[in-house]
């Protein structure tokens, strides 16, 4: 991936029978050539990787996957089910036919990607020797004429615009539209961090770029400093986002005039889960004498002697609930684990997972009726700081309360 583009914004799988055309279609759409420029990005299964900006959604992975054989209905299985991970990966797919030919392969192809819920553009290649007899809803080119670019590029943006999720079309902001321009945000870390590395993972990153994006200037302090930067400050900040294990001392210190939040909701709001993830929070109070709760860590193994999901958030579930639970611990993706036979799922690193493993995540729990939160939202519920942090975002705040009372009532 080239140093100048900016963060890939979506991940497009190529794929097509032996013979379609697929890499000349690539190099007319990224100009660039593939297999040199793909040499050094082999995935397995002979997957190869090619970057480049593509309007209107920016910067994209192509992943192109090897030719299927005509005719092979096993053949193409296998090799469906062979690329399968990587097609997961996939936020579109583009199916490269010889002309307007959807024979078996074809076929095949498409009702796999349609099982997976892959949004697909269609493109019909060699149009200079194939006659395309009905191109509607497909991408008509002839990848050998470079004159033909500017057409092809502009009828990909309009399959793209029609298939793609509106997030990935939409540059999604992570509090920009909270702050006034040239309004003034602190970023407050936990006293635990020591590098800049740990203070600048993934939702800190796109907040620091979605302020500057926007004449928004950043103060990023240490808890243990917070205090201090608020005196130092001639005005009030316009808000103050914390890190989850932050969240206590922010809404402690914070003037209530002062609007605050986490980084947690804010990635939430941003990928659309808001509602579902504050829902889960609230579960809490739902939970029964026997209940199971499932807790997923994506992070690591090693755990210390007041580990955080293993020893702390149990112990304060039993505490605050006062109920007797089965609570289960997991390391990693948690695939495999029948989510339908717990009463509640927390999650640790969701936000740090690709937006399509986000949604499957999401969507798993919600079609089982299971709800699910993650740390840092489960923390601040049974601390009592949910609410304060909830106050940027009147409408989740208004239903959150109402939800509340309803739970403690029944409880």
């Amino acid at each position: 991936m080239s140093d100048s583009l900016p963060e890939v914004k979506i991940k497009i799988s190529v794929l097509g029978r032996q013979g379609a055309g697929k890499t000349s279609f690539l190099e007319l759409v990224t100009e660039k050539n593939v297999m040199q420029d793909a040499k050094n990005s082999t995935l397995s299964a002979g997957v190869l990787e090619i970057t480049s900006d593509l309007q209107p959604v920016g910067s994209v992975l192509w992943m192109k996957i090897p030719g299927f054989k005509i005719n092979d209905n096993k053949t193409v299985q296998n090799q469906l089910l062979n690329v399968s991970k990587v097609l997961d990966e996939a936020d579109v797919a583009a199916l490269v036919c010889e002309g307007d030919n959807i024979a078996s392969t074809e076929r095949e192809i498409l009702s796999f990607l349609q099982k997976k819920r892959i949004p697909t553009i269609v493109i019909f290649n060699k149009a200079d020797t194939h006659h395309i007899s009905n191109a509607a809803g497909a991408v008509s080119v002839n990848s050998l004429d470079k004159n033909s670019r500017a057409r092809l590029l502009t009828d990909l943006q309009r399959e793209l615009i029609r298939v793609c999720p509106e997030d990935l079309l939409i540059p999604p902001v992570m509090f920009s539209d909270l702050v006034p321009t040239f309004g003034t945000v602190v970023m407050l870390f936990p006293d635990t961090y020591t590098s800049v590395r740990e203070l600048t993972i993934m939702p800190q990153r796109k907040a620091i770029r979605d302020s500057l994006d926007h004449q928004q200037m950043i103060l990023a302090v240490r808890a243990q400093e917070y205090t201090k930067a608020l005196a130092v400050l001639k005005n009030n900040p316009d808000l103050v986002v914390c890190d989850s294990q932050a969240v206590r001392q922010m809404v402690a210190y914070t003037p209530s005039t002062v609007k605050c939040t986490s980084f947690t909701l804010l990635t939430a709001r941003m990928k659309g889960s808001l509602q579902q993830i504050v829902g889960g929070a609230l579960a809490l109070w739902k939970l029964k004498d026997g209940d199971k709760v499932l807790i997923i860590d994506s992070f690591t193994q090693q755990t210390l002697p007041d580990d955080m999901g293993t020893v702390k958030i149990p112990r304060l579930i039993s505490e605050r609930t006062g109920k007797d639970l089965i609570i289960d611990h997991v390391f990693g993706s948690g695939d495999g684990i029948n989510v339908k036979n717990y009463n509640l799922v927390i999650h640790r690193g969701l936000h740090m997972h690709s937006y399509k493993e986000f949604l499957l995540e999401m969507s798993r729990c919600a079609l089982a009726g299971v709800p699910i939160t993650n740390y840092s939202l489960c923390l601040s519920e049974l601390d009592g700081t949910l609410e304060r942090t909830l106050e940027v975002f009147p409408k989740t705040l208004e239903r959150y309360e109402r939800k509340r009372e309803e739970f403690l009532q029944v409880k």
